[in-house]
């Protein structure tokens, strides 16, 4: 059989199914499990609770504004008199929106600690030469 190319498009096609809603899912929930599980993680993310908050605060401020703006402009860009069939699209759209944009957040901001807490956990715990 021939081996499928690694090349640019097969590059491509793996970034795309990365970002499949039901395998980041999937991922979030694998990380929610190791917080619960491994002690470095854990308290890796609790030392630094205090300077977490103030991102996720920006998350949200960041996804409401966007979700904000959503909404401004297909109202602007629709019909006059909205429909209501309409105005309930738009809002359903604009939360679907924020929701994706706080999960994919908190995606790369978990992913993002783990590394750092297990590349921590390595360097502290080597075996000395």
């Amino acid at each position: 059989m021939h081996e499928p190319d690694a090349g640019p498009r097969h590059r491509a096609v793996d970034l795309l199914e990365h970002f499949v809603p039901e395998r980041v899912l999937r991922e979030l929930r694998e990380r929610a499990l190791s917080f619960q599980r491994e002690e470095q993680f854990r308290a890796y993310v609790l030392k630094r609770a205090w300077f977490l908050m103030p991102l996720l605060l920006v998350f949200v401020v960041v996804d409401t504004a966007i979700a904000a703006e959503m909404v401004f402009l297909a109202r602007a860009a629709g019909p006059s008199p909205a429909p209501a069939w309409f105005v309930v699209a738009v809002y359903c759209v604009a939360a679907a929106a924020w929701l994706a944009g706080i999960v994919a957040q908190l995606h790369w901001l978990f992913a993002w600690l783990e590394r750092r807490a297990l590349r921590t956990s390595r360097t502290t715990h080597a075996p000395l030469k």
